[in-house]
Formats: structure tokens, C-alpha cells, sequence
């Protein structure tokens, strides 16, 4: 018996051109300065301990000069969930 199972190389495929395209925009989005510097998480060379880092930063900066400080934070995820 012969085995005519067929296989599909859609996902690969897809994949491939996946990386190529997401490696083209960034790219792109980097030459053009698109995406704001302030953007973390995804970018290379930028996380949300960096962000953190430079909220805290931020932060005392501004009580050295004796001034206010306030911020509010949002947890979208929650947000999301509650319409669900």
C-alpha cells in the first residue's frame, strides 16, 4: 500500500516570507524614524526593564528640580477581560 498522504508546505512557506516581511518593516520603520524612541518591548536593543529604567529616571529628575510628580497607569489587559 502506497502512503498518499500529502504534505503541505504552506506553513513553512508562510513563515519564511513572515520573518522577511517583519524584517523588512522594522527596517524601514528604524531608516525613517517611524516608530517613536519612547516604543519598547519589541524593538531590539529596547525592553520594558529600559522603560522602566527611564520612568524612574524621569522621575527623579524632576523631584531633584522640586517639582510635582504624577502618573497613572492603565492595565489594559484588565480593561479587556471586563468587556469579555
Amino acid at each position: 500500500m502506497a502512503n498518499d498522504t500529502q504534505i503541505s508546505l504552506l506553513p513553512s512557506f508562510s513563515k519564511a516570507l513572515e520573518k522577511v516581511l517583519f524584517n523588512r518593516l522594522v527596517a524601514h520603520f528604524n531608516n525613517k524614524n517611524i516608530i517613536v524612541s519612547e516604543q519598547f518591548g519589541f524593538r531590539s536593543d529596547s525592553s520594558t526593564k529600559k522603560a522602566a529604567f527611564g520612568l524612574i529616571y524621569e522621575i527623579l529628575e524632576t523631584v531633584k528640580k522640586k517639582r510635582f510628580v504624577g502618573s497613572i497607569f492603565f492595565d489594559f489587559i484588565a480593561l479587556i477581560m471586563a468587556l469579555y
